[in-house]
């Protein structure tokens, strides 16, 4: 994590159906993910 003032923490969360179904119908099992990666500041 970068220091206060210098960046920050992106996260992004993601849920993916990852079930055998193939169609239009709701995932029998799902798996969730969150991605994490320190950026730099956006303005100056």
């Amino acid at each position: 994590v970068p220091p206060p003032g210098k960046g920050a923490l992106y996260i992004r969360p993601l849920l993916i159906g990852t079930g055998g179904l193939l169609g239009l119908a709701p995932a029998p099992e799902y798996t969730f993910l969150a991605f994490a990666c320190p950026v730099g500041n956006y303005f100056r």
